[in-house]
């Protein structure tokens, strides 16, 4: 699908679907510039449109197999230089387009695979740095694995121009990942676009996990590097044992059928 056919189907969505006035931000020469804009009530934002090829070296394997024959996919679950490179380039796309109104910053993702349908788990995996921990609570005598946000090192940290990612997989699944290190934070959360994503359940955003959610956030301020200290600092917010880092692996197998 073509960048001029994703940036039509973004602003449908937007609408028709949603209720917004939106358009293409026409090109200025060689001056980097968003895709869309789009306003509600008295609130304007910029959308970088990006897209997710459907796992190309998985598809260069199929494509090489013979006829009936099966093809495994195995990929461990954690931030990926790839993703944080489109990011990057969505980033100071928004970065250097003009804001007359204080426009808020996005990037739409669309991610539409006829495989293996992981790639929104891949991308958010990327943003908040997420890591997936074995926990030992010694107050309810249990042991369980969940996910730590910002465990890791995290895309929302580096982009800061960047309110929210929006993550879209074509077929009616969508989840609006809110940057909460992003410049007014505050602001955003009270904007008609978190509002919309807010009533249909869509939100992703760390403020939200609250102890009974089950989901750790590791907002320290430290490097990544410092694994032990951010264990530490987890394990003392929330009263746990941190037992095992694990690593998680998206898995799956495709059989090649003729044509």
């Amino acid at each position: 699908m073509s960048n001029d056919q994703e940036r039509s189907i973004v602003i449908d969505t937007l609408t028709k679907g949603m209720g917004f006035e939106a358009g293409k931000i026409p090109e200025q020469n060689s001056e980097k510039r968003a895709d869309i804009w789009a306003t509600k009530g008295e609130h304007y934002f910029l959308f970088e449109v990006k897209s997710r090829e459907d796992h190309p070296a998985l598809m260069a394997h199929i494509e090489n197999a013979q006829d009936y024959e099966g093809v495994e996919y195995c990929e461990e679950l954690k931030r990926r230089n790839a993703i944080s490179s489109i990011l990057e380039d969505a980033s100071r796309q928004l970065a250097e387009t003009p804001k007359p109104n204080g426009e808020f910053s996005c990037v739409w993702f669309r991610i539409v695979e006829q495989l293996i349908p992981d790639g929104i788990k891949f991308i958010q995996t990327s943003l908040y740095g997420i890591k997936y921990l074995l926990i030992s609570d010694s107050e309810t005598n249990r042991r369980y694995w969940t996910q730590c946000y910002y465990f890791d090192y995290n895309d929302f940290y580096n982009y800061r121009n960047v309110n929210a990612v929006v993550l879209d997989n074509g077929r009616g699944r969508i989840r609006f990942c809110v940057n909460d290190h992003s410049d007014a934070i505050n602001q955003f959360r009270n904007s008609e676009l978190y509002k919309y994503f807010k009533e249909t359940n869509s939100v992703i955003d760390p403020i939200n996990f609250d102890v009974d959610s089950g989901i750790l956030v590791a907002d320290i301020d430290c490097s990544r590097n410092e694994v032990d200290k951010v264990k530490e600092y987890v394990e003392t917010k929330y009263k746990i044992k941190i037992n095992t880092i694990l690593e998680m692996k998206s898995m799956g197998g495709v059989v090649k059928l003729p044509q």
